[in-house]
Formats: structure tokens, sequence, C-alpha cells
């Protein structure tokens, strides 16, 4: 099980879209990472242990993306935010931040800029001809109730559900959602907290993001969406190429 666990979490955004990461660490050689996430405000990069650089929190560093989108690398300077140890030891992910985000947004060719996006992780809207079924409860509901699913990062999610609903959930922040994604055997269940709810038209759109205390088996949960999320990616990519 350990050893599925990683397979599917080890989905990197730079084997999917195709944009490489180096750190370049003035007290140590150059060493390239798996990009994790990006948005207009920093980068998530994995290593491979025992070959990953120790960084210290707070250290500044040169991040240099290349890509076949560029014509040249693009080098941003950034600090250190946070250093994680993955649980198996086999890897480790820093989160970086950048200091002059205005800097990387203007070099960037339009798509990418697509997934620079000022979010925390990636998010995709799902394929209309293989629709995602999600249904969410209140904690103490009889049932649950189907909602749309408007996009889905491994973070979190936005759905919209008819004004009739709302009630159901309006006295509550917490819920519990099944999503059923394609080509994935067993429905996925995750908690999460509702971060914003906006009336759009006739129907109510709630910001959920995950919560990864009282989702059991988040990890493994995290990583089927991770991959999911990044080959929707890249078949929206090639369908804006066309």
């Amino acid at each position: 099980m350990a050893a599925r666990r990683r397979a599917q979490y080890r989905v990197e955004l730079d084997n999917a879209v195709g944009l490489k990461v180096v750190v370049s660490n003035p007290k140590g050689p150059p060493m390239a990472g798996h990009l994790v996430d990006v948005s207009g405000s920093g980068a998530g990069v994995r290593f491979e242990v025992p070959e990953a650089p120790n960084l210290a929190v707070g250290q500044i560093v040169d991040l240099v993306f290349t890509s076949e989108q560029l014509s040249n690398p693009l080098t941003v300077a950034a600090t250190v935010q946070h250093r994680t140890e993955e649980e198996d030891r086999s890897t480790r992910r820093y989160g970086f931040r950048f200091l002059q985000a205005q800097q990387l947004e203007s070099h960037l060719p339009p798509k990418l800029r697509e997934f620079f996006n000022r979010r925390r992780a990636l998010r995709v809207a799902p394929d209309p001809y293989k629709p995602i079924q999600v249904s969410m409860q209140a904690p103490d509901a009889d049932a649950p109730l189907e909602v749309r699913l408007e996009n889905l990062s491994e973070l979190g999610c936005r759905i919209s559900l008819e004004r009739e609903l709302e009630p159901s959930f309006a006295d509550t922040t917490l819920v519990e959602l099944t999503l059923e994604l394609p080509d994935v055997k067993e429905p996925l269940l995750v908690s999460g907290d509702i971060r914003y709810r906006r009336l759009v038209g006739r129907r109510i759109q709630y910001g959920i993001e995950f919560s990864a205390k009282r989702c059991r088996n988040f990890e493994t949960t995290r990583g089927i969406l991770a991959k999911y999320v990044a080959e929707r990616f890249q078949e929206m990519v090639r369908s804006s190429a066309a």
C-alpha cells in the first residue's frame, strides 16, 4: 500500500506540462528538482533523498525555469518558506516564495501564465465528456445531496448547488464530499471547509478547502487528485494548442 501511495502522489507538474526547475544555491551546486505546484507568488519543489539540497528556511536562492515555450531560461530569486521531510524519508519538499513575482509574470508566455495563476495549487475544470459525480452532506444530515463540480485541485474544489439546497448547509461550514473520478474504481471521500459562498445566477457556489486532519488517508487521496489534475491540465493545454 505504501508503494502504491507514493507512486500516485509523485505526479509532478514538470512531467505534465514540460516546465523544469533548477535551484541555484550559492552554497552548493545547482540542483534539479521536481516541480510540484506553482502560483503567481511561489513554487513547491520536491527532491529525491539523499541528493536533496540542505537549504535553510529564510535562505535566498535562484529558481531557474526552462521549457520548450521559453526562448531562454527564466531566473527568479526566491526565499525558502518551508521545508518538509516526506513521511517515508525518500523525498524532501521545499516551498519557495518569489521575491519579485511581477518579474516572473512579465516574462511568461500566455500558456505558461495559465498555471502561474496566483493559486496555491493548479485548478482544472472537469472534462464535460467525462463528468465527475459529486455528492455533499453536512455532518448531521441523513443523506448526501448531488452538487455540480466547477473546478478541482488537490487541495480543494468549487462546487455549485441549487438555491433551494442552500438552507441544508446554512448552519455549518463543515461538509463531507464524495467524488467519483473517471477511471478510479473507488469513490474518494473527503472532508472540507466551506471558505466562501457566492450567488451566481440561480445557483450558489461554494469554495471548499479540503481538510487533511479530518480526511482519512488524505495523502493517498491527494495523490489521486494530483494525478487527475495534472493529466486534465495536459489535456486542456493540448486542446488550446490545436
